[in-house]
């Protein structure tokens, strides 16, 4: 049985409708100026001047040997998400010139070292969302240095190599949520140091390194909900002074008294379920920027008078599901 995989381009110089989203409609048997592909594959311009690119491929196979002779720059190459691909492949795109490579919900369960090498350095948003990769190997991506948002989540990863951040040096966004990682390698992250976004919730994390987030001097947002974690360290936010939302919902953590500290700008921060049963007066201190504070679903007894004084921006409270 054969599925379809739908392939979609956008030229740089597409009109501004076209930005807004893709036209299925297509004009068949029109000859294009396209990357070269396998026999299987045909391509196709749609209304709005999109190039469509259709491939049938059989389940287990790799992804189709995509290699362009054309010097036109894609807006966006999307591997549909009905494609049965079990791996995808060393140097799967040479030579393919994108802003956005998107290989969401291809279901694959392997990638190989050198999948995007050859690829140049022009590709700005790497997707590879929903798949069943169980581990990526080091460096896969150290040759994609202007790559801004990697997103890996819903996934099956376990563990993440030391060093699969390595050449990132422009990156803001990473997206590592709903996998299965249970251990983070020390100074892993601080290899992006233009980090802005983190996102780990979702994971299978008990304990996180003192220093896994040291060096992210741009980092503002950073989720951690829904793991396992009991302990944390009351320095692991000291590098993170622009650090304005943190979600630690649903861990059963210890809070140290001085864990903000260091994060004056800290403007949303949640604490849903984590068991806990007073807050320190201290505790937020520093926080005087802090605009919502989320801490239902907990064992709050009791507020005093003076939790909340140094909080003067406080607009959101949410402190639900308490035994106040």
């Amino acid at each position: 049985m054969e599925w379809p995989i739908v392939l979609v381009l956008c030229m740089v110089s597409m009109t501004a409708a076209s930005k807004n989203g893709f036209d299925s409609k297509t004009i068949p048997n029109q000859i294009l100026d396209c990357p070269s592909l396998d026999d299987r594959c045909k391509c196709q311009r749609g209304a709005s001047q999109n190039l469509v690119f259709t491939c049938n491929v059989f389940e287990g196979e790799k992804v189709p040997l995509l290699s362009s002779n054309s010097s036109r720059h894609l807006n966006k190459f999307d591997l549909g998400a009905r494609s049965k691909v079990k791996v995808i492949q060393n140097y799967a795109f040479r030579n393919i010139s994108t802003t956005i490579l998107s290989l969401n919900d291809l279901r694959a369960l392997r990638i190989e070292q050198h999948a995007f090498s050859g690829m140049g350095d022009d590709v700005r948003y790497l997707h590879l969302d929903n798949n069943q990769f169980r581990s990526i190997p080091d460096n896969l991506f150290s040759e994609l240095d202007s790559l801004i948002h990697l997103s890996l989540s819903n996934n099956k990863l376990y563990s993440l190599p030391p060093h699969f951040l390595r050449g990132l040096r422009n990156l803001r966004y990473l997206d590592l949520f709903g996998n299965q990682l249970s251990s983070i390698p020390h100074g892993m992250f601080s290899q992006a140091q233009s980090l802005r976004s983190l996102t780990l919730h979702n994971n299978r994390l008990a304990s996180i390194p003192s220093d896994a987030f040291s060096g992210l001097s741009e980092l503002k947002e950073i989720t951690l909900n829904d793991n396992y974690i009991t302990q944390i360290s009351a320095t692991i936010f000291n590098e993170n002074p622009k650090l304005e939302r943190v979600n630690l919902d649903n861990n059963k953590v210890s809070l140290p008294s001085n864990l903000f500290g260091a994060n004056p700008a800290l403007t949303h921060l949640s604490l849903r379920g984590i068991g806990l049963t007073h807050l320190n007066d201290g505790f937020l201190s520093t926080t005087n920027m802090l605009t919502q504070l989320d801490i239902s679903n907990n064992n709050i007894y009791q507020f005093t008078a003076t939790t909340f004084q140094n909080l003067p921006s406080l607009k959101v409270l949410y402190a639900n599901n308490n035994s106040l």
